[in-house]
């Protein structure tokens, strides 16, 4: 056994038993990685594999994991073994988990989210993403958001901007979360952020 599922025996290259077409006993390993995932990546001098399928246009002497589900060579990025169309290799990098980029494009799961800014898109926490005029959840820009003054409460994926809360990437009543303790907590370490909806018509009310 090379390594999860490889294998060489009697001048051939297996995958879990059965022969991995294609693949030059002489010239095949594994492509390890720093990534708490398998590694299903192998080459040799001609092909670069994910699992028993050879990756269409990979480069092995370049090719390289990047992270969980991300990898790249000197002309593209991948993503589960397939190519991300219209990304660029050299500058491919993951961002976080489902998400990567390149100098001109954000992809999530390999499709690109043409509304995102690569330059200016980062991570927020709990599984939201801003740039300068969105933000993004489950690789989706929320509607209606104010970029500008979204921030992560925290908790079960709680947000907010000036105009109201958010729940899992959802907007929600301001009624809805004024009596939630995280909110209510988190506005009372912030009381600087009198514009936003929670202090509006609030001044009577004795939680401070």
């Amino acid at each position: 056994m090379i390594r999860e599922g490889y294998q060489k025996k009697n001048g051939t290259v297996l995958y879990y038993g059965e022969p991995l077409a294609h693949a030059c006993p002489e010239t095949f390993q594994t492509i390890e990685c720093n990534f708490r995932i398998r590694d299903y990546y192998a080459r040799d001098h001609v092909h670069v594999f994910y699992r028993d399928t050879i990756v269409k246009g990979a480069d092995p002497a370049t090719f390289e994991v990047i992270s969980q589900w991300y990898s790249r060579d000197c002309r593209s990025g991948y993503f589960n073994g397939k190519a991300v169309s219209n990304s660029h290799g050299p500058c491919f990098q993951c961002v976080s988990d489902y998400y990567a980029r390149d100098h001109k494009r954000v992809f999530y799961h390999g499709r690109w989210l043409k509304t995102a800014d690569p330059i200016h898109f980062q991570s927020v926490g709990m599984g939201y993403f801003n740039d300068l005029k969105h933000v993004y959840y489950d690789g989706k820009a929320i509607k209606d958001v104010d970029a500008a003054s979204f921030l992560l409460i925290g908790g079960d994926h709680l947000a907010t901007d000036k105009f109201s809360g958010f729940w899992r990437g959802k907007r929600c009543p301001a009624g809805a979360l004024l009596d939630h303790e995280e909110v209510q907590f988190f506005f009372i370490r912030n009381k600087h952020l009198t514009d936003y909806w929670f202090f509006k018509g609030r001044v009577d009310r004795n939680i401070f």
